[in-house]
């Protein structure tokens, strides 16, 4: 929420949006387009029901496969890297959907397999900011980045 308060990003993608918790947080920005995708068609349709609106979209689809003619000032992965098989490819995909001076932002929660997935993320994308934020017991790392 943070990040895209500070970028305000007029077009957003969340990319693995769930049922839209971000989506319904967001909701308070001046954004004019917000597309949220995720492969579950239940929880697009429930994030639909919920919060659906002239500006907030939410589309069933695999991350792998999506493409769109549109650019995004924001794409943002909030805890959903982690599902790609190949995350540096999918990123060298959707950098082509990055409008001009645009940002990815990326979140995941700090264990063994994200650590390894980071530098794969850096090969493609480089680091402009970054967070890091105690939940609970666990961190979760939370990077604003551009392509290389």
């Amino acid at each position: 929420m943070g990040y895209c308060q500070h970028l305000a990003p007029a077009n957003i993608l969340d990319a693995g949006c769930g049922e839209g918790l971000l989506a319904a947080k967001l909701r308070l920005l001046d954004y004019e387009r917000y597309l949220s995708l995720d492969i579950s068609a239940a929880a697009i349709a429930r994030a639909n029901e919920n919060l659906g609106d002239s500006r907030t979209g939410f589309e069933v689809t695999d991350l792998h496969s999506f493409e769109s003619p549109d650019r995004f000032d924001a794409i943002i992965f909030n805890q959903s890297l982690y599902y790609p098989t190949d995350p540096a490819s999918v990123l060298t995909r959707y950098a082509a959907m990055l409008a001009p001076g645009g940002h990815f932002i990326l979140s995941m929660a700090d264990q063994p397999r994200t650590r390894a997935l980071w530098p794969l993320v850096e090969q493609v994308l480089q680091t402009q900011d970054m967070m890091d934020t105690r939940q609970g017991a666990g961190r979760v790392i939370t990077k604003v980045l551009t392509p290389r």
